[in-house]
């Protein structure tokens, strides 16, 4: 039997360089490539009133937490992810990590709480305003 190949996971100390040197809305804007404003204010009116579902812990985002988001996401494509008080890094190099790791675009950050988006690959529940590139 083979194995399958270990996942390359992001340098999580790389994305915090990177994410210290940007604002928060500039964060989302990197980690939700090909939303629009609009778009991003959609989901975060439909997030308002979600409990966090997945948790990033004392070790950080791991594997493991890439994978519970990405069973949520498959679940209902609109998830919380609350960082506790021990995580290890901040809530933009998560959000930079998750968007590298799971392919969800980050739609919002709130503190230590951001909120991801992924539609369902075969049937989307979520339906989005237009962008521009739509309409035309």
């Amino acid at each position: 039997m083979n194995d399958p190949e270990p996942l390359e996971l992001p340098d999580l100390d790389a994305l915090e360089g990177e994410a210290d040197a940007l604002s928060r809305g500039a964060i989302v804007a990197k980690a939700s490539p090909g939303r629009t404003g609009k778009q991003r204010r959609h989901l975060r009116s439909l997030g308002h009133s979600l409990k966090a579902t997945v948790q990033v812990g004392h070790q950080g985002p791991t594997a493991s937490v890439a994978g519970a988001l990405d069973r949520e996401l498959l679940q209902r494509e609109l998830v919380k992810v609350r960082l506790l008080e021990s995580a290890p890094c901040s809530v933009g190099a998560a959000a930079l990590w998750l968007h590298a790791v799971t392919g969800a675009d980050v739609v919002q950050l709130l503190g230590r709480t951001l909120l991801a988006y992924r539609p369902h690959p075969d049937k989307p529940e979520i339906r989005l305003p237009k962008s521009p590139a739509e309409d035309g």
